[in-house]
């Protein structure tokens, strides 16, 4: 039997207009480009044309349309039509920096368009300019606390003289979240939701993924408003990954294949990436191998950010299943992938991840070529603080390591560093973090109780940040005695939130904390996570249990 087509009749102003097609979403589409043919669209005024620093009212029309199908999940391939968009309307600053949005980070392309969309800010008029200008300094990868406090009085000031644009609101919303300044930024996406409801879309994903609290709470509110106005935004990754970290994973499901019979993986709409949360979702319900399954199709996605994304999940799904070697493997791959792409940041992330992974196991330090992707940004040139502490670590804990003689020095020289940038950093949740990624470095130096007391100050610090160092916090809390706190961390370790990214952490934690519970008399709690841990490991990589049980 053929599969079921799907109809759709839209009618606006006495004008009527079928589309059929595979799926919902394809017949809409059709449908509504049957009627725009049918409809006059009301004359764009100058103004409206400059404010998309277009040639004209074409040029306007098509910006405006790629930005809002963009915000809307309905580009079948984002990057492709961008990418159009600037060839089409090479003049206006907003073609490229949506380029800018699509495509990796640090990436001399991705430089580039930066550049001219900065260049071109100044064609538009002075709110819209400011807003360029202001969303272009944040998404910079080598953005300084300078250029995130400009980027925020920049958006004040947009917001000031137009608060009725919603585009100007919504991107001030990100990014007065984005650099901490959460009640202004909240503030503001509450008047954007009530007074343009269907142009608060991008500012409410942002504000939630941004956010530095973990209030699932609140972060519900505004999903349901958004679910009410837009049903397919039930199945957008920011309403699965609320229903994952609320652990609601069978409504997560539920969502996905929601999706799926929309056709939000079809011909009209497939940035939604249904298979790619999919396999998120598997593995936060410890599915590895359906996570895998679900995964392996976004490898071939020619979509450098979908096919990266297929990738992580692909070795968060080995590294989930004790396959430390096979994970590693997949990683590499990936890294020389990045690389062949010109996307050193995505590159040197995967680096300091494999070297911080071997360090965990005992193993020797990855090769040169590993240890060179990050090298570049142990070195402060505007680089993003966390990435710069990170790579300061790492590459110390290495130096040490091949050099024992100097080791002392080496680790001193690299923490007296990141506290000397700390101090330089006027917000002080800012300067915490930087010392809470260098935990490590912190307790190779001052040892456990310092770190411990890093960690147990640090509680303002943004959730994502403390969920991703929780492992390493926790081993400092347990190594200075404080059992119950180093529960609390190890446990935060395995929360099904950001898993992708800390399979491997959440399954030492496992063990870890099944030791700790073992040692109180909570044997049954003990058995469980062991449990757990038995089940997932049937192909694990020889004696990782145990060398999970002697971690310092």
């Amino acid at each position: 039997m053929a599969p079921r087509e799907a109809t759709v009749t839209l009618s606006i102003a006495g004008k009527r207009a079928e589309g059929k097609g595979a799926t919902p979403i394809d017949a809409i589409v059709a449908a509504s480009s049957a009627l725009a043919k049918e409809l006059a669209p009301p004359p764009m005024s100058e103004a409206a044309v400059r404010s998309w620093g277009a040639a004209d009212e074409a040029g306007a029309r098509r910006i405006e349309r790629v930005w809002r199908r963009l915000v809307l999940n309905v580009l079948p391939n984002d990057e492709a039509v961008v990418k159009a968009l600037v060839a089409s309307d090479p003049g206006s600053a907003w073609s490229h920096m949506l380029f800018a949005f699509v495509r990796p980070r640090g990436t001399p392309e991705s430089r580039a368009e930066i550049a001219r969309a900065m260049a071109l800010a100044g064609e538009l008029p002075p709110a819209r300019a400011e807003l360029v200008r202001g969303t272009l300094l944040v998404i910079d990868p080598e953005r300084s606390e300078q250029q995130r406090t400009e980027s925020l009085s920049l958006l004040r000031h947009a917001y000031n003289e137009a608060p009725d644009d919603p585009d100007v609101a919504g991107l001030y919303t990100a990014i007065a979240v984005a650099t901490g300044s959460e009640e202004e930024g909240f503030a503001v996406l509450d008047r954007l939701c009530a007074r343009f409801p269907t142009r608060s879309v991008l500012a409410v994903a942002n504000a939630l993924g941004n956010a530095r609290e973990h209030d699932l709470a609140r972060d519900e509110r505004y999903l349901a408003s958004l679910r009410a106005l837009l049903p397919e935004s039930f199945a957008w990754e920011m309403s699965v990954r609320n229903l994952v970290s609320a652990s609601r994973l069978d409504e997560a499901r539920a969502a996905l294949d929601f999706g799926r019979r929309l056709g939000m993986s079809g011909s009209s709409a497939d940035a939604a990436s249904i298979d790619a949360l999919a396999a998120m979702v598997d593995l936060a319900a410890l599915s590895p191998a359906s996570a895998r399954e679900h995964a392996r199709p976004s490898l071939a996605d020619p979509r450098i950010t979908q096919s990266s994304y297929g990738a992580v999940l692909v070795a968060a799904s080995y590294d989930m299943e004790g396959r430390v070697t096979d994970g590693e493997a997949a990683e590499l791959h990936e890294m020389e992938r990045q690389r062949a792409v010109g996307s050193p940041i995505a590159t040197a992330a995967l680096a300091i991840g494999i070297t911080s992974r071997r360090r965990w196991l005992g193993m020797p330090p990855p090769d040169a070529v590993v240890l060179a992707a990050f090298a570049p940004f142990t070195e402060d040139k505007g680089q993003e603080p966390e990435l710069l502490s990170s790579a300061i670590t790492e590459a110390a804990l290495v130096r040490a390591r091949t050099d024992p003689k100097a080791a002392r020095a080496t680790l001193s020289a690299a923490l007296d560093e990141i506290r000397g940038r700390a101090e330089k950093e006027r917000d002080p949740v800012a300067r915490g973090v930087l010392l809470l990624i260098a935990i490590p470095l912190v307790r190779a130096v001052s040892g456990d109780a310092a770190a411990a007391k890093i960690w147990l100050d640090s509680d303002r610090a943004p959730f994502a940040l403390r969920r991703g160092v929780a492992l390493e916090a926790a081993l400092a809390l347990e190594a200075s005695g404080k059992r119950d706190e180093a529960a609390k961390a190890y446990t935060l370790a395995m929360d099904p939130s950001l898993i992708e990214g800390h399979a491997l952490d959440a399954m030492i934690a496992r063990v870890r904390l099944a030791e700790l519970y073992r040692a109180s008399g909570r044997a049954a709690d003990a058995a469980a996570l062991e449990a757990v841990v038995d089940r997932l490991w049937a192909k694990a990589d020889p004696g990782l249990r145990e060398t999970f049980k002697k971690m310092k």
